[in-house]
């Protein structure tokens, strides 16, 4: 019994050690599980900020200036800092930026800031008719055909499956590699002469961990091509941000975000509009009739006359969208009207700076009704340079190419008139010529003419009296035509020396066939 006794004391001991473990077990795993929430909080936080990195600093190192709504300085970047020091006063006196830029720049600002008002006051509320142009999804649509599926994963998670008598798209959770999930539809829907509606319901997972983003995407890519689809387009999301924001996108970074969070196993209606560059998103609780504060965008800098498809996104979440009605109409705006280009050069203020120019992006984002905006500076001070040498070079090459022309006109002008002169003499010549052969032609006398050489190159038809023809005298040499001393016939000699007082020229050659 004592030994029965003593087992029976150990066993207790050892339950008592082990429910000790297990409650230690469960205790770590509470703290597993806190944690890993916590984890994936900052993880959603670090996806925020890094969209808002991506929309305030599109370049890598390009210093940035933080203003509030009233463009006054409240913040800078490292590297601004270490450009010009005087940014840290402005900011900590909340300085206007126009004393921290040269002198009429900010009006350059102004300017834009005044035609991007313009658009806030367009007539958006105009009553042109809805054209349904799709409404599904229907039984026969499949993923590879009406829909594309962009995946981020080896796995496909969408499927098209009815669910309670409704056809329905449906994301099937994947929360271990938390990845973006995109379905595209291949058809396009809303151009740039086109005005966009989507009315369409979702409904929300039943686990609260599992509602990670159900977004819409319009003007987006094909899901054809390697770039995420929303990266060329505007996302409306829905519950984005480990379900505690909604924001409008543009290329993927954030331009209006408001706090939101949905409910778990709840439906949801949203319509979303761009009319023109105004995109506006309606959000209503089904099951309380409540409707989420509206979300709003004026786009000064619109991308929807790049691709136009339509689709959805969650971030490895669980989601489900159905009775989707697409609507579009032609739109009453230009989609110039909404292209209003932030082309703006400026220096600061400073006198190490002087000479030193800066083209400057904007950036724009409201949290919650707040306005923030970021300059970014992008230094151009040898791309300027480079413009003024090139300038200066077309200018001197523009400069040249006129003198030269001038010259070329000068010369062209002399010789037309050297030319005009030569054609005159030689009409006088052709003149002279003419009036010569008439004289000669109709004189008694034999008229010739000879080359230093001695050949004839022109004898007058009287040769004729003498039995020859000029034909046959032109071309021969005078020598051919006179007779060698010695060879002089008996009688000449007195008629030659009768003759001797007479002209040589007009003397007649010697009666002679050629030698």
């Amino acid at each position: 019994m004592p030994n029965k006794s003593k087992n029976i004391k150990e066993l207790e001991q050892r339950v008592a050690q082990l429910e000790a473990e297990v409650a230690r077990a469960r205790k770590i795993k509470q703290d597993l599980k806190q944690t890993e929430r916590l984890c994936l909080d900052q993880h959603q936080r670090l996806i925020k900020l890094s969209k808002e990195a991506l929309f305030f600093r599109a370049t890598v190192d390009m210093p940035e200036l933080y203003l509030d709504e009233r463009w006054r300085i409240v913040g800078c970047s490292g590297n601004l800092v270490h450009l010009t020091k005087s940014v840290v006063e402005f900011a900590n006196r909340k300085r206007h930026i126009r004393g921290f830029l040269q002198p009429g720049d900010f009006k350059k600002i102004e300017d834009y800031l005044r035609c991007v008002e313009v658009l806030r006051d367009l007539p958006y509320e105009n009553r042109r008719r809805w054209c349904l142009k799709y409404k599904g999804p229907n039984p026969g649509e499949r993923i590879g055909k009406e829909w594309i599926a962009f995946r981020t994963t080896d796995k496909n998670n969408w499927k098209i499956a009815r669910d309670n008598g409704i056809v329905k798209i449906i994301h099937q959770q994947h929360f271990e590699d938390k990845q973006d999930c995109y379905l595209i539809a291949a058809e396009e829907y809303g151009g740039p002469e086109e005005d966009i509606k989507i009315s369409y319901k979702i409904k929300t997972s039943k686990n609260k961990n599992f509602i990670k983003d159900l977004s819409l995407i319009i003007s987006a890519g094909s899901g054809h091509q390697e770039t995420l689809p929303d990266l060329v387009g505007y996302s409306v999301c829905t519950g984005g941000c480990g379900n505690t924001a909604a924001s409008i996108q543009r290329l993927g970074a954030d331009l209006v975000t408001i706090d939101e969070s949905l409910e778990p196993d709840t439906e949801y209606q949203v319509i979303v509009e761009r009319i023109g560059g105004k995109i506006r998103r309606n959000l209503k609780n089904l099951r309380t009739g409540k409707l989420a504060p509206e979300l709003e965008l004026i786009d000064s800098n619109a991308v929807f006359d790049l691709q136009n498809h339509v689709g959805f996104a969650s971030f490895s979440g669980e989601a489900e969208f159905y009775d989707i009605k697409i609507y579009t109409r032609k739109s009453p705006f230009s989609i110039n009207q909404f292209k209003i280009p932030f082309d703006i050069e400026v220096g600061i203020r400073e006198k190490a700076l002087q000479g030193r120019f800066f083209r400057l992006r904007l950036g724009v984002m409201e949290n919650d009704g707040v306005l923030f905006n970021s300059l970014l500076f992008a230094d151009i001070t040898e791309e300027k340079r480079a413009e003024e040498a090139l300038r200066k070079a077309s200018e001197e090459l523009e400069q040249r190419v006129k003198e030269r022309t001038a010259e070329l006109a000068i010369i062209n002008k002399e010789l037309r008139m050297e030319t005009l002169e030569r054609k005159r003499a030689l009409e006088a010549l052709r003149e002279s010529e003419k009036k010569y052969k008439t004289l000669a032609e109709h004189t008694n006398d034999i008229v010739y003419s000879v080359t230093a050489e001695g050949v004839f190159t022109y004898v007058s038809p009287q040769i004729k009296r003498y039995g020859y023809d000029p034909e046959e005298i032109i071309g021969h040499t005078v020598q051919e035509y006179i007779y060698p001393e010695e060879e002089t016939p008996e009688g000449e000699e007195e008629e030659e020396e009768e003759g001797e007082e007479e002209e040589e020229e007009e003397k007649t050659p010697k009666e002679k066939t050629p030698k």
